[in-house]
């Protein structure tokens, strides 16, 4: 993390600077980061130190006895933390796909700034790392096997998770309009049977209560007679 002078503004992980009178210095030290892989600590000469990934300091040809200004400085926190959000965003996405909203919700929480969460989220999308659609598409396909549901419940778990509306309505109707909303009407039922018998009135009302359309409830219920 950046170290400075008392009362001093910083406003993120690697310590992105917000004080605007901060001018130019000379970089006076870099040294080998304890505890972060990859990563040096950059020494300036108005006290002020961050931590920056190895390669980055390569590709701005950063080295002791550079003077940086102001600017320069702020684009090279910038991209210092926008490389550490991505480090964390890749491990984040092995495990699951994500949408970008929540991805960037992550990012923040872990105390990463929102220009840089904002930027990782638009370099993975635009890298094809991170995909609003095919998360929906899991999701979808994941929820009717785990808990059968209509298509309008369907819609709203998508954009309840930062999936557009748009978006949201396309995968539904792919993934669970007409014949594929009947079966999972009929999966919901099964799964119920196997706990309890179900009048006709109580099928319905399930249906219902899971976002199942009045035409598709009428399509099933005839095959599920009352006991």
């Amino acid at each position: 993390m950046v170290s400075g002078k008392p009362g001093e503004n910083f406003s993120s992980p690697n310590g992105s600077f917000s004080d605007p009178a901060i001018g130019n210095a000379i970089i006076v030290e870099i040294k080998s980061a304890k505890n972060h892989r990859n990563t040096a600590e950059v020494a300036l000469s108005d006290g002020f130190s961050f931590l920056c990934p190895v390669s980055l300091i390569e590709e701005e040809g950063l080295c002791e006895g550079l003077p940086v200004t102001d600017k320069g400085l702020r684009a090279i926190l910038l991209e210092a933390d926008v490389r550490r959000a991505s480090e964390t965003a890749l491990r984040l996405l092995a495990a699951s796909e994500h949408s970008c909203r929540q991805l960037e919700g992550k990012l923040l929480r872990r105390g990463f700034p929102a220009a840089a969460a904002g930027e990782t989220v638009r370099r993975l999308s635009e890298e094809g790392s991170l995909s609003d659609r095919r998360y929906a598409e899991e999701w979808i396909r994941g929820r009717l096997l785990r808990r059968p549901e209509g298509p309008g419940l369907l819609v709203a778990g998508l954009r309840n998770r930062g999936i557009a509306r748009e978006l949201a309505e396309e995968t539904v109707a792919a993934y669970a309009g007409g014949e594929r909303e009947r079966d999972a009407a009929r999966r919901l039922i099964e799964k119920q049977l196997v706990k309890r018998s179900l009048a006709e009135e109580d099928l319905v009302k399930l249906l219902k209560s899971r976002g199942f359309s009045w035409q598709c409830i009428r399509a099933v219920r005839s095959e599920y007679p009352a006991p």
